[in-house]
């Protein structure tokens, strides 16, 4: 990481994920501008079903900043069905107990694109996160969110499907089970969220925007 900031620092402009790491590189001594440019979605893609068929998801490689081993642990006292699809790494502490919690293995981009929309909830508590593709993914797909506050970057909390949670100290089955509950009234209203916040017809002509502004001063530059 510290020599990835050093090469990137060194850049005269630079495109950001997020206002945390905006914030970070100007914390650190970075004097690049510095432009904010959440993670773009093709919400066209995605299949987004009116209701659900299954409850909890968490989608992504399982690895140790991810916590998916705390959270199958936590679930351990509740009944909430959660599912864990992604690559495994080599020394990941997720036992799952296949009563209430599942690995599916690793999904294709078709079972993604395809099958998500089938749960009423995603779930990320990482330790650190940027901008998620998951998490676009699943807003695309209709589904409420279940967040660690690392992993909740770009997003407007104050929505009523989004649940922030102190991964060491909320239930985070009572979290899940309420997002899960609650999902099916807020689906339509999710999707429309990504639509107008992430889809590459939103993000593009922004990101467009960023390059003339960056030309037209590298044009002032110029002897």
């Amino acid at each position: 990481y510290r020599r990835t900031f050093r090469a990137m620092s060194r850049a005269p402009y630079l495109i950001l994920i997020s206002d945390e790491i905006k914030k970070m590189f100007e914390k650190l001594g970075c004097r690049a501008q510095m432009f904010v440019l959440p993670n773009g979605i093709n919400c066209a893609e995605f299949r987004c079903a009116p209701h659900p068929t299954r409850q909890a998801i968490v989608l992504g490689r399982i690895e140790p900043r991810k916590k998916q081993g705390l959270l199958a642990k936590a679930l351990d006292a509740h009944t909430v069905q959660c599912d864990f699809a992604g690559p495994m790494e080599p020394g990941t502490d997720l036992e799952v107990n296949e009563r209430n919690t599942h690995y599916l293995g690793e999904w294709s981009r078709d079972q993604v694109r395809d099958e998500l929309t089938e749960y009423a909830c995603l779930v990320l508590l990482s330790d650190g996160e940027g901008h998620a593709g998951v998490v676009s993914e699943a807003l695309a797909s209709g589904l409420s969110l279940v967040l660690s506050p690392e992993a909740s970057h770009n997003l407007d909390l104050s929505r009523e499907w989004i649940y922030v949670v102190d991964r060491d100290k909320d239930d985070l089955g009572s979290a899940i089970e309420t997002a899960v509950r609650d999902n099916p009234t807020y689906r339509a209203e999710i999707r429309d969220y990504c639509l107008r916040s992430f889809d590459w017809q939103v993000i593009m002509p922004r990101y467009i925007a960023f390059l003339q502004e960056i030309l037209a001063e590298k044009g002032k530059k110029k002897p």
